[in-house]
């Protein structure tokens, strides 16, 4: 699924496209009420249908019973499990606080980083990109606190994760310095930003486009 991402990114078929979409209320408002799960999941299924169907695995999933996710049911299992454990110890603040995290915040995080490293400030919020290819973009993000967190497991250096995803993202920073004595480093630097510059930019376009 990830490497379909890498094969088709910024077109229709790319498999993770939370950045098709402008970086508005609406975006963030999916995020908090758990819509966005619900769309990503839905379409997670889809992609993994094409991809069967490319691969020539439709006929052996056609044949196959239905079922859940298990890396769903093992993991929604295993929170569960710890809320039960911290409600039962007394810790209702704590069972709720895990709750609201895994539930809301951890889905809305992943979809916002993820348009932050691929939405392209010239994008339009008046196009749909699920019909039309948005085009391929990827940006760096400097490091510091916040960058290391959000974008931690080499997020932050996304960009050089897409020119060589083979390279385990504990290297990556070696990568990026071994790449900023040869000539690309001049595009490295055009593409490095910060988080909260690219939020404030993008939300700023979103909110000002027609419609």
């Amino acid at each position: 699924m990830h490497f379909q991402h890498h094969r088709a990114l910024g077109t229709t078929a790319d498999s993770e496209h939370s950045y098709f979409f402008p970086l508005n209320l609406v975006f963030l408002a999916k995020g908090l009420l758990g819509v966005r799960v619900m769309e990503v999941m839905l379409a997670r299924r889809q992609a993994e249908a094409c991809l069967d169907a490319q691969s020539g695995r439709h006929v052996e999933a056609a044949n196959a019973e239905p079922g859940l996710d298990r890396q769903l049911l093992v993991g929604a299992a295993t929170h569960f499990g710890i809320i039960a454990i911290l409600a039962a110890i007394g810790l209702w603040a704590t069972a709720a606080a895990w709750l609201f995290g895994v539930a809301v915040m951890f889905p809305l995080f992943g979809a916002l980083r993820q348009l932050l490293e691929h939405r392209d400030e010239k994008a339009s919020a008046m196009v749909d990109y699920r019909t039309t290819d948005h085009g391929a973009f990827t940006r760096i993000f400097s490091d510091g606190p916040i960058a290391n967190t959000f974008g931690g497991a080499g997020f932050n250096r996304h960009l050089l994760h897409h020119w060589e995803p083979t390279v385990s993202y504990t290297r990556l920073k070696d990568l990026e310095l071994f790449l900023s004595d040869t000539p690309l480093r001049a595009i490295i630097e055009r593409r490095k930003t910060t988080y909260a510059r690219t939020f404030a930019s993008l939300f700023r376009k979103a909110s000002i486009s027609p419609g």
